[in-house]
């Protein structure tokens, strides 16, 4: 599976002084906009997070890791991710007619990406969450943390006619 990184625009907002990035394709995931960059090759999984640059994520840590040193027991249902609906934030004039499985990842430069069977987990938005987030603030400070992964079968590239 193929593998894409969300930037939180637009949804729930994360706590703690981690960095931002806006990323140059949009979807949807559970109706909110979202932001992603496309990943492939690199293995990138919820809850890294490290230091991004030129379209390239380098993980120092990941949070899930850090709770289970720290001993917090990650079984817990308020730790598990949540697991959204992707669909298409725009659609393209001849594109999308008679698509199951797919969504389109709109691109302002034409460098569209349709994503087949696409399965987003995204990190958990509730209190328990956040007081962990809170918690492991330190060793994510300065970093960029992966809040959403979106996995998906295949992908292709299409222009704006779906070519």
């Amino acid at each position: 599976m193929d593998d894409y990184i969300q930037n939180d625009y637009g949804g729930p907002h994360m706590p703690g002084l981690m960095k931002m990035v806006f990323h140059p394709y949009r979807l949807s995931l559970d109706g909110w906009r979202g932001q992603l960059d496309e990943c492939c090759g690199q293995r990138i999984v919820l809850g890294d997070y490290g230091d991004y640059s030129n379209g390239n994520f380098n993980q120092t840590g990941n949070i899930f890791e850090d709770m289970w040193i720290a001993g917090i027991d990650s079984t817990n249902s308020a730790y598990h991710p949540r697991v959204s609906r992707v669909s298409s934030y725009l659609r393209l004039s001849n594109c999308m007619e008679n698509w199951i499985d797919l969504a389109l990842a709109y691109h302002d430069e034409e460098k569209h990406l349709v994503l087949c069977q696409p399965k987003s987990l995204q990190l958990p938005v509730n209190e328990h969450f956040v007081l962990l987030l809170k918690a492991l603030s330190t060793c994510a400070a300065g970093k960029h943390l992966v809040v959403t992964v979106i996995q998906c079968s295949d992908f292709y590239r299409v222009d704006d006619n779906g070519e």
